[in-house]
């Protein structure tokens, strides 16, 4: 008789009732504890926030980051690990006068149950917007339920047999099964996740308290990632069994491929650890790289992206942030200085101009008294006197176009009800295409 047939046939039993109480009440009180934790954890959100709306807006933000709280009870890790708990602890007790049936399989399914919700709370922390990421999770999944479906059914054993009836070779004298194989993938799974889970976590909890600047922060969490995974993977392969001198060998061909035909994709990704190492350029900085101005929005390892003041995004490689000209409009230099440039008609009283001018161009909201506005007569041009209004603004992260345009306006608007004439110059003829 196979453990499903075991099974169905307790399922008749008189006494199945206290075992499924038991494991009915196990799972309230693991949902009730949990409920009464992830409401005190919404409430303390809500305290460092200071008010109603922020509990709503961080509260459930920061309870999708969290791995033991998801964004409903059942959905993080604490729920299954406690029904998991009361449910063995519920097994231990109810077996001393009864023997067990579903108690018994319900631990393994719990069990597999925590291991799924463990993965899933960690990639979606890790990698919240990832399409690999989810479907890694729901092929994990469907793997652990397809093994506990294969226990409970008793066909486990003639599975794993077929499993390590399959073999490859790997040289003359190697083989390995595909058990073996599935195992080690298992096992390397399962120390990445963890790795994953210990690296979000050192960020969260250390980084974000001891690390002010985003961009310091981000080649941190970056670089102990990297490196954990690292100690994962090779800890993973060395307990299955994988012999790691073969992978020195071809680790290091590996490395003069990438370097010989990846040379553009290795340089845009060592200029990236650069910009974060010099801090040239921060998350949040306004710059102006490759003809394009806007704010930096994020530093990847291979490229920036960068904002402009009309929503529209640019991915600008990062070697071109390390080998061309950029320029930083607001690290080191809040202020910025502006010229608009006119010209007037010869006749008119040039210094009635500029106080005209002046007072017109004082008067934006942005732009500065100290430093001081200053009207020039830049050139005695062919068709009249060329002037230029110099100006500071302190907020060029909000745009400089624009409030330059706005400056031409008022000095146009000023001109014209005072009447002094504007300069023509030559009319231009277009050409049919």
């Amino acid at each position: 008789m196979n453990s499903l047939d075991e099974l169905l046939a307790d399922m008749k039993q008189p006494d199945i009732g206290q075992e499924l109480g038991a494991l009915l009440l196990a799972l309230m009180l693991a949902y009730g504890i949990t409920w009464l934790v992830r409401r005190r954890w919404l409430a303390g959100q809500a305290g460092q926030a200071g008010q109603g709306q922020a509990m709503q807006g961080q509260g459930v933000a920061g309870l999708a980051e969290s791995v033991w709280l998801g964004n409903r009870v059942a959905t993080g890790v604490m729920f299954a690990l406690l029904a998991l708990t009361f449910t063995y602890a519920a097994s231990r007790v109810v077996g001393q006068w009864q023997p067990l049936s579903v108690l018994k399989v319900a631990v393994p399914i719990l069990l597999v149950l925590v291991a799924i919700r463990f993965l899933a709370r960690t990639f979606a922390l890790s990698f919240p917007t990832s399409l690999m990421a989810r479907m890694t999770e729901r092929v994990f999944s469907w793997l652990a339920w397809i093994t506990v479906a294969l226990w409970v059914t008793g066909l486990l054993p003639t599975a794993l047999s077929e499993l390590e009836a399959i073999e490859f070779p790997i040289s003359d004298d190697s083989k390995v099964n595909l058990r073996s194989l599935l195992a080690g993938l298992l096992s390397a799974g399962a120390v990445i996740v963890a790795t994953l889970w210990v690296s979000a976590l050192i960020e969260r909890r250390v980084l974000r308290g001891a690390v002010d600047d985003l961009s310091v922060r981000k080649i941190m969490a970056g670089g102990i990632r990297a490196v954990l995974l690292l100690l994962g993977v090779l800890f993973a392969l060395h307990a299955v069994g994988i012999d790691l001198t073969a992978l020195s060998v071809m680790g290091g061909a590996l490395g003069i491929g990438l370097g010989l035909g990846l040379q553009g994709l290795a340089a845009n990704y060592v200029s990236g650890f650069v910009i974060l190492f010099e801090r040239s350029v921060r998350i949040g900085d306004y710059i102006r790289a490759d003809d394009f101005e806007g704010t930096v929005k994020d530093i990847n390892t291979r490229y920036t992206l960068i904002q402009n003041l009309f929503g529209q995004q640019a991915i600008v490689p990062n070697e071109k942030l390390t080998t061309s000209r950029v320029d930083n409009l607001e690290q080191d230099a809040p202020k910025q200085c502006l010229a608009c440039d006119l010209t007037v008609a010869y006749g008119c009283d040039v210094q009635a101009v500029q106080k005209m001018l002046l007072e017109s161009t004082l008067q934006h909201p942005r732009v500065l008294k100290t430093p001081a506005v200053e009207i020039y007569v830049s050139e005695l041009g062919f068709y009249g006197i060329e002037m230029q209004i110099s100006f500071w603004i302190a907020d060029p992260h909000k745009g400089m176009q624009n409030v330059r345009s706005e400056v031409n306006v008022a000095a146009l608007q000023t001109l014209t009800a005072h009447q002094i004439e504007m300069a023509a110059g030559p009319m231009r003829t277009v050409m049919p295409a």
